[in-house]
């Protein structure tokens, strides 16, 4: 974790309950690598992928990046639709050998 990362809680509105986590971990030749957490409770509510469309239109009109990539399990499947439905397409192995590197572009 990057000490200058930018980091989002997430809570619902309907119920004040806290939904989890999204940052921007860190921001390296104007690409910022991304992650986010949501609690098991509101898994699969689509709370994910709104969190990543917010944060896609702050880190391109706020902080004017060029991209964002992320790195998800390969045991993830749900992870890597949702990142897909919002631009992210698979461009190579993550950081280990069970991770896959996704990126959006600008």
């Amino acid at each position: 974790l990057g000490e200058n990362a930018i980091i989002f809680s997430m809570i619902e509105k309907k119920t004040n309950e806290f939904i989890g986590n999204i940052e921007i971990m860190e921001i390296n030749n104007n690409i910022g690598e991304i992650g986010i957490a949501i609690t098991r409770k509101k898994q699969d509510k689509h709370f994910g992928q709104e969190a990543i469309k917010r944060l896609i239109e702050y880190a391109f009109s706020e902080l004017n990046l060029n991209g964002l990539e992320l790195n998800v399990y390969n045991s993830n499947p749900r992870g890597i639709k949702c990142y897909e439905k919002v631009g992210f397409v698979i461009d190579g192995q993550g950081k280990t050998k069970e991770d896959i590197h996704m990126s959006l572009k600008r």
